[in-house]
């Protein structure tokens, strides 16, 4: 990635979320490692400082959020990344607070971050560019319907089309898989620490 993405008046803005320390699913390592020395590649290469925030539950992941959205505007550069837990439901992504505990389907609609609501909710900024960094899993641990008599029967996570104009989504692993956070050298994790060659 280089320094010069795009000349004129347009801000570089980014978003670090590092999830590690999960209350009710197994802890992580070296998540705020990968938080902080990304935000350090990212300065590097003529980003503002990003905002970076570690082991938010849903409110603070939300607000953080909300913040970042808020404040992109058109022409934007936005880079937002995540290190931390995710799941994948119905080809739709979603990032973990540190206090998810949903147990069933519908739960997870309120208790975790819906990966294309998000881009959805940036790209209506207009922004000119816009990464989307995930170095999370992807795997459909979460498959039984809550009991619950009222609950909707053909209740559907909805995949939203990308716009691709602009953007990239780059994530750790596929769909449906697991990521390793075991690195080489034992401070990023593995997919954090290649990635990091490439943007310095």
């Amino acid at each position: 990635m280089q320094k010069n993405i795009n000349k004129g008046e347009a801000e570089r803005k980014a978003l670090i979320i590092g999830n590690q320390n999960y209350n009710f699913v197994r802890k992580l390592n070296n998540i705020y490692n990968d938080a902080d020395s990304m935000s350090v590649a990212l300065q590097a290469i003529g980003f503002k400082k990003p905002t970076v925030v570690k082991d938010t539950d849903y409110a603070s992941m939300m607000d953080a959020i909300d913040s970042f959205v808020e404040n992109s505007h058109r022409n934007d550069v936005v880079f937002f990344y995540f290190s931390g837990h995710g799941i994948g439901l119905h080809n739709n992504n979603w990032l973990l607070p540190i206090n998810f505990d949903a147990t069933c389907l519908e739960q997870v609609k309120n208790r975790a971050i819906n990966v294309e609501e998000l881009r959805k909710r940036i790209q209506d900024k207009e922004v000119r560019n816009l990464f989307l960094v995930l170095d999370a899993c992807r795997d459909e641990t979460i498959t039984e319907k809550c009991p619950t008599k009222n609950a909707n029967p053909n209740t559907k996570l909805v995949d939203i089309e990308a716009n691709s104009s602009g953007f990239l989504q780059a994530f750790a692993t596929g769909y449906g898989k697991t990521s390793t956070y075991k690195s080489y050298f034992n401070k990023n994790s593995l997919y954090t620490e290649s990635l990091l060659l490439y943007i310095r």
